[in-house]
């Protein structure tokens, strides 16, 4: 089993020493100590403010028993949620020897992951029942910047487990529910304010703990300078101790924190030994220092015992473990010390970086190596580095990563590296943004052709790079509708491509699969993403299995298979984080489709939540194209909560984009739902006006393309009839829906089909057509029944709720001999849909949106679907090559994720769930 990140660092762990010139703060440590009956204990304050000290003086009171406590020093690298989870974990088995062994087994198992939520389920009830006082810090959370990290933390404080209690130190308020935790008094709150030094802190510190022989207003008056500050003042003392004029000092010293920082670093770095500012300086460029790494970036072979040193003069030295090998600067004094070193010796920095550069690379810790590549602005060792790193960070879809190295780069370094140039277009098509696909495409061809006479014996490698090009160019043509150019690039693609090449036949059949998407052949477009989906998997190639399965979705919903579309959304998020376990941007377009989904079902406060977090992503990305449809979904949600102004406010947001797209069927698209959402509002005019700007040609030529569209029209000319019953609107939308329906029905578009028939009754029964307007309205039920459409039928308005009623008491008068009881059932739903249209139907029962995202991993649904076929458990084994142990494992976490206790109850829920 291999792990999925770097080994832990227990320094991380330690709980931190209690200082000797610590002064006491008796009233802040009663504070701690009286927590009892809080959920969370937040020290938010700046930095230098004396959280850490405060925290480890509380640690280590003598008048009370030590308290339980688990620590987690945090830093940058912790954004990853399953490192921040272990890390947790760890800590907390320093008390409780094997507590969530089995969560800890699963983040470090290569397989895919259920979310966090699920693992902190597991966690939480490991911590339940222990039924002992157990406390947690999080130092340094500041640091964390991950939305899923917040939102798993907020999950744990709506669900604590008794006897547990969590305390986070940050330099600002962490974006967790504070107020909620304050109004029902869980939050007990320590801020700048309550650790300022008052005026006798202050004076025993200057006074006893630093030895100064400093008069009492001159300490009221450094006081007031430092406002508190434990930091400023500890830096004055400093300076102080090699000043002969204290008072003078002392009224010179003034400024904001930034200038009073810059101020003291030069006062006590000058009066360091020449050796030392030489360290300080060229060392201040690394986050942590090792003696190792700082020899190789000063030359020196002494580095560890000057580390040594440094610490024990306290010279804001951080020791970060208990053997004293690696330390950190106090992260202000290293902003002054670089600012320092710019000033004094301007060429040595990018100097110093490249020798960080060269030992992280000899250590393979290759993050680090591009990074101090980057900022020494050495491009050429940076874009050698980013070259033979880019394939596997694609792979593994550290999109953002991949995009951050090469927007550093000069233009000049990507022209001259075929494969810098493939990856950055490579990264384009995957975040769907193809304007400047092509010009990298060039790029990299013409610096194939350069390379090809300095590079004999290349063949092989050149024609992968010449296959991948025109597959690219491929999937680009697709994307402009030339579906005739594409498969010329196909096919040379197939004559480029060589043997035993999965990556290249999975990137083939994704684009095929858009091939057959475009041409409306849905199961060969199926077929060839399902292979896509297959190959991406088998080669690790996240991006290219997520972007397979958003269109497998995309097609499953046009066919009206909704179930099925959540089935392959559940798969997607299980593999869309990448190896630091950030969520990836391409999961924009499966949270989008979910948000749609539920939408449809009428949970608009779960879709909500879901196009919450495929803005996030379209933003992190800069996807445009994704993020057009997440405002689109937007605008319907609020017109569904009668939210109109903010709806139309939407759709504006979503025409700017599609301006800058130059995508006119998206505005004409955009202008005939603001003319939709205006009619639901008895705007008339307004919606007249819409329709003109949708630039619909009621005499011009339909096709595959333009029938959705043309459905939108039908609506808007149905819902004019309706206002404006001597106009022509009606006789336009009988003659339009005449047309449509041969387009529409042979392509099997389920959704555009039951719009169809929804029409199709408003139109007979404004005809005064009872009959037909019946039967159009049974077949429109027939068709959404099954995958349970909701809103399809109520964003029709009040009319169809008229209809259904009108259906119900049909079949009530004529016996339901005719007629299903479910179809009766559903229409009823429907009905109450109507009456609330804001809330949840609850007509869908078998997945509701707490249960979309589901925990299993794909061998458990397997193992599932073998004990749902009357499968023993060694008859399994030997189906799927493992040992009986091994199935024995899975199906306990089956049952453990599914709340049952047997195979029958398993069967049961999984059938409820859709899994099998």
């Amino acid at each position: 089993m291999t792990q999925r990140f770097a080994p832990l660092l227990n320094t991380k762990l330690a709980l931190p020493l209690l200082r000797p010139t610590l002064v006491g703060r008796p009233r802040l440590v009663h504070r701690l100590q009286s927590q009892v009956g809080h959920i969370l204990t937040l020290l938010s304050a700046p930095a230098g403010f004396g959280k850490t000290t405060l925290l480890s003086e509380w640690l280590h009171h003598g008048k009370q028993p030590a308290p339980a406590v688990a620590w987690v020093s945090l830093d940058a690298d912790d954004n990853d949620p399953a490192r921040f989870l272990a890390y947790i974990i760890e800590a907390l088995q320093t008390l409780h020897a094997g507590i969530s062994d089995d969560v800890l087994a699963i983040l470090n198992s290569s397989s895919q992951e259920p979310h966090l939520d699920v693992l902190l389920s597991m966690l939480i009830n490991d911590l339940a029942s222990l039924q002992v006082e157990t406390t947690l810090v999080l130092d340094d959370y500041h640091v964390i910047n991950a939305q899923i990290i917040h939102d798993g933390l907020t999950y744990l404080l709506d669900h604590p487990p008794a006897h547990f209690h969590l305390i986070i130190a940050s330099r600002s308020d962490p974006p967790l529910p504070l107020a909620r935790l304050r109004a029902r008094g869980q939050l007990c709150e320590i801020h700048a304010a309550d650790l300022r030094f008052t005026h006798d802190e202050a004076l025993t510190f200057l006074t006893a703990i630093m030895g100064l022989d400093i008069a009492e207003q001159e300490v009221t008056a450094l006081e007031t300078r430092v406002e508190g500050w434990a930091v400023g003042l500890q830096l004055a003392a400093l300076a102080i101790q090699e000043c002969a004029d204290i008072p003078s000092f002392i009224a010179a010293f003034a400024g904001s924190h930034r200038y009073v920082l810059t101020y003291l670093v030069e006062e006590v770095l000058n009066h360091q030994p020449t050796h030392i500012q030489n360290f300080l300086l060229q060392t201040s460029i690394l986050s942590r220092l090792s003696g190792p790494l700082c020899n190789a970036v000063t030359g020196r072979a002494d580095s560890q015992a000057i580390l040594k040193q440094l610490e024990r003069s306290k010279l804001f030295t951080l020791s970060l473990d208990d053997e004293q090998e690696w330390y950190r600067y106090h992260h202000l004094f290293a902003d002054a010390l670089r600012h320092q070193l710019r000033q004094a010796q301007p060429p040595l920095e990018p100097e110093l970086h490249n020798r960080a550069s060269l030992w992280y690379e000899q250590q393979e810790i290759n993050s680090e190596a591009v990074r101090h590549a980057l900022q020494g602005q050495n491009f050429e060792r940076a874009a050698a580095l980013i070259e033979k790193l880019a394939p596997a960070t694609l792979s593994h879809g550290e999109l953002i990563t991949l995009k951050n190295w090469l927007a550093s780069l000069p233009e000049k370094q990507i022209r001259k590296r075929p494969r810098l140039a493939l990856a950055y277009a490579t990264l384009l098509v995957t975040t769907s943004q193809f304007e400047d696909v092509e010009t990298y495409l060039d790029m990299a061809e013409s610096a194939i052709g350069a390379k090809k006479e300095l590079e004999a014996g290349q063949t092989l490698k050149t024609d992968m790079l010449l296959s991948e090009i025109a597959i690219l160019r491929a999937l680009t043509a697709i994307q402009h509708n030339e579906l005739q150019q594409a498969e010329g690039l196909r096919l040379q693609a197939q004559q480029y491509m060589p043997e035993n090449t999965p990556y290249l036949r999975g990137l083939m059949a994704f684009t095929q699969g858009n091939a057959a998407k475009h041409s409306h052949d849905a199961t060969a477009a199926i077929q060839s993403y399902t292979e896509a989906s297959t190959l991406g998997q088998a080669t690790g190639n996240i991006p290219l299995r997520l972007m397979a399965l958003s269109n497998l979705a995309e097609i499953y919903f046009i066919k009206g298979q909704l179930q099925q579309v959540a089935r392959i959304c559940r798969r997607a998020l299980l593999t869309a984080t990448d190896e630091q376990g950030r969520l990836l941007p391409i999961a924009s377009t499966i949270h989008s489709f979910l948000g749609f989904l539920l939408y449809e079902w009428n949970e608009l406060k779960a879709a909500t939540h879901h196009l919450q977090e495929s803005y996030d992503l379209c933003q992190q990305a800069g996807n445009k194209d994704a993020l057009v449809g997440v405002f689109m979904i937007q605008a319907f949600l609020l017109q569904a909560q009668r939210q109109s102004e903010e709806a139309l406010q939407k759709l504006e947001q979503a025409e700017n984009l599609a301006y800058q797209l130059k995508s006119p069927t998206i505005i004409n698209e955009i202008a005939a739902i603001r003319a939709r959402f205006y009619l639901q509002d008895g705007q008339i005019e307004a919606a007249m006006h819409q329709l003109q700007k949708a630039d619909l040609d009621l005499e011009g030529p339909l096709n595959n393309e333009s029938a959705m569209h043309y459905l939108d029209l039908a609506h808007i000319l149905v819902a004019l009839s309706r206002a404006q019953p001597e106009g022509a609107y009606l006789l336009q939308a009988e003659e339009l829906l005449a047309r449509l329906l041969p387009i529409i029905q042979p392509k099997g578009h389920v959704s555009g089909m039951i719009s169809f028939h929804n029409l199709q009754a408003q139109v007979c029964d404004l005809r005064g057509d009872t009959a037909s307007s019946l039967a159009a309205l049974h077949q429109a039920l027939v068709l959404a029944q099954p995958a349970g459409f909701v809103r399809i039928f109520v964003d029709e308005g009040e009319a169809v709720a008229v209809l259904l009623k009108h259906f119900v008491a049909a079949q009530r008068k004529y016996g339901r001999t005719a007629m299903h009881k479910s179809l009766l059932l559903y229409a009823n739903k429907l009905i109450a849909a109507f009456d609330a249209p804001a809330k949840q139907t609850h007509y869908i029962p078998q997945i509701r949106a707490s249960q979309l995202i589901d925990p299993l991993s794909e061998r458990e649904i397997e193992i599932l679907q073998l004990i749902a076929a009357g499968h023993k458990n060694q008859e399994i084994a030997d189906k799927l090559v493992i040992v009986i142990g091994t199935v024995k494992a899975h199906v306990n976490n089956i049952y453990r994720k599914l709340g049952v206790r047997s195979r029958v109850q398993a069967i049961s829920r999984a059938q409820a769930l859709h899994l099998i």
